[in-house]
């Protein structure tokens, strides 16, 4: 009988019952004995914990003195503080450099017990987990949070999968070097620097996970020298959204970076508002098929990375995601996903349930009418009297509909506002104008306060203000107000037009911004009319389009912006 784990030689003696002993005939046989156990760790364990007496009431303390203990085929278990009343717990750790390996039979699993509620956090380091020529470790349920380095780091490794986990705020959530078949499967890229970084590494698969506002990369390969490429990777059925700071002639960030590896699959993604979709030094023998773009700032679906001998379904079009600004990714019926990936499965990382398309509505705003009414719904017959009053109601994809008064300027405040959703979610606010002695005017908006900007909209995105005159007098004094328009670090902003005039330092200032469009306006007597400069970063993707630009004391002042159309 075998009591403990080990190398075991077994004689194995075959009996051929002829009842002759002599004719018995034997042979060694080596055997590894694994006896699988779980390793429970809580922040209130104790890690002199006997190996015997572990148990979900008697846990260790630390994730490393787990690790110490665990072989191929065990469990390392990390509880929640209350089992009874499981909350979001977090383990401080040091760098955990991962001692053992699994076998292919026997993996070795690090867990949360429940998703989402395990947090890992760094103690006073900048790397969490590192693994270093092991093999078959498989990371679930966990949640990484916080290291400036990477919080999951893989050299010389294979066969690691990585399920249901997140990464938060870090340098990068997982990094692979010289490293293969690594499985990455639903988890969640969030507000690091770089979601993946890869290099010198085949055959690794990232599927039906979500890349989300990391400043530089979603997913990216940096190629080492020409014999060590990075080949046979798989990025299939991810969603990447508002991932990359700037994408210009010396910045490649984005979504997916592939730089000069070859042999790649990039199939049956969403990518959505980032700075550019997909870019590399070349695409030599990289499958692209089956993505959707929409609303990226950089050139979309570039035909010159496609295959030139191969159909492709990469369609420029709204997924219809129910609200990324919230981390919510679901499709919504009708789009254009649904069932247009491979064997019938959704384009992105969403498999699930589709929701039903919301409703959408016009709020009316007419001060003059309000003035005289004591109900105010923002429906026809009772509107607000004030266009901050319908932001306040406002949903994704709705309409502010305010009538021109000739009794008061409006005032418009976008402070503490979040973004909208992209696509189907813009926010339209357009103007209706009024006729009054003969003459037709447009609804006037004024700064709020003495020599603020007329309207500030900063860290917005799909917004579309049409049909207003936006002055700089303000309550009768002229030069009161900063400037007219102000965009900054905003997105996707659409201005259509708008009478612009009597501004003390600018008619329009974008700054830092991207996808801006401003169309057929007049921009007057402002101390400047129009300024793109770029304090934090280069503004992308700027349309000006139709605008009168006259009798400013400068007209135009052009900077700091990238693919910039006039």
């Amino acid at each position: 009988r075998i009591t403990s784990e080990g190398q075991y030689v077994l004689q194995v003696i075959e009996d051929d019952l002829d009842g002759n002993p002599n004719t018995l005939s034997s042979g060694l046989v080596e055997v590894q004995a694994i006896f699988q156990q779980t390793f429970f760790v809580s922040n209130s364990g104790d890690d002199a914990t006997a190996v015997e007496d572990i148990s979900l009431d008697t846990p260790l303390k630390t994730p490393g003195r787990a690790l110490e203990l665990a072989g191929p085929g065990d469990t390392i278990l990390l509880l929640p503080d209350s089992v009874q009343s499981p909350a979001l717990s977090t383990f401080v750790i040091p760098t955990e450099q991962i001692p053992i390996s699994g076998s292919l039979q026997n993996p070795l699993l690090i867990a949360g017990q429940t998703k989402g509620l395990i947090e890992i956090h760094p103690q006073g380091v900048n790397t969490g987990f590192r693994v270093i020529n092991h093999d078959f470790l498989t990371f679930r349920n966990l949640i990484f949070r916080g290291f400036s380095d990477t919080a999951l780091s893989i050299t010389s490794a294979t066969e690691i999968r990585i399920e249901s986990c997140e990464f938060h705020d870090s340098g990068i959530g997982v990094s692979l070097n010289s490293s293969t078949r690594t499985s990455v499967q639903n988890s969640i890229f969030r507000a690091n620097e770089t979601g993946i970084q890869l290099q010198d590494s085949n055959e690794n698969r990232i599927a039906l996970s979500v890349f989300a506002k990391n400043s530089r990369f979603g997913y990216r390969q940096i190629f080492v020298e020409p014999n060590r490429p990075s080949r046979n990777n798989k990025i299939e059925f991810c969603t990447f959204y508002d991932n990359g700071t700037i994408f210009d002639d010396s910045n490649s960030q984005g979504a997916i970076d592939l730089g000069d590896n070859s042999s790649n699959r990039i199939e049956g993604n969403i990518f959505l508002d980032n700075t550019k979709d997909f870019t590399a030094e070349h695409f030599f023998q990289t499958s692209i098929n089956r993505n959707i773009s929409f609303a990226n700032l950089g050139l979309e679906a570039d035909s010159r990375f496609l295959p030139p001998s191969q159909t492709v379904f990469f369609p420029i079009a709204d997924p219809f995601l129910v609200d990324p600004e919230k981390d919510d990714f679901r499709l919504l019926v009708g789009s254009i996903a649904i069932g247009a990936g491979k064997g019938g499965l959704n384009i992105g990382a969403f498999q699930g349930q589709n929701v039903v398309f919301p409703t959408t509505k016009t709020i009316h705003v007419d001060f003059d009418r309000a003035s005289t009414s004591f109900v105010q719904t923002g429906q026809s017959g009772f509107p607000f009297s004030s266009i901050n009053k319908a932001l306040i109601e406002a949903n994704p994809g709705d309409r502010i509909l305010v009538v021109a008064s000739n009794q008061t300027a409006y005032t418009l405040n976008f402070e503490n506002r979040e973004s909208w959703v992209p696509g189907w979610g813009r926010i339209t606010i357009e103007g209706s104008e009024k006729t009054e002695g003969g003459s037709i005017f447009y609804p006037t908006i004024q700064c709020f306060s003495q020599g603020g900007d007329t309207i500030l909209i900063q860290n917005l995105r799909f917004l579309t203000l049409k049909n207003f005159t936006l002055t700089g007098i303000r309550d009768g004094v002229p030069d009161d107000c900063s400037r007219g328009a102000h965009l900054l670090r905003a997105r996707h902003i659409e201005l259509e037009n708008l009478i612009i005039f009597g501004h003390a330092t600018s008619g329009v200032t974008v700054d830092s911004s991207g996808g801006t469009a401003l169309r057929s306006s007049v921009i007057f007597d402002n101390t400047l009319g129009l300024s793109l400069k770029g304090t934090q970063n280069r503004n992308q993707a700027t349309l000006l389009y139709k605008l009168t630009i006259a009798a400013n004391l400068s007209a135009v002042s052009i900077g700091a912006s990238h693919r910039t159309s006039m």
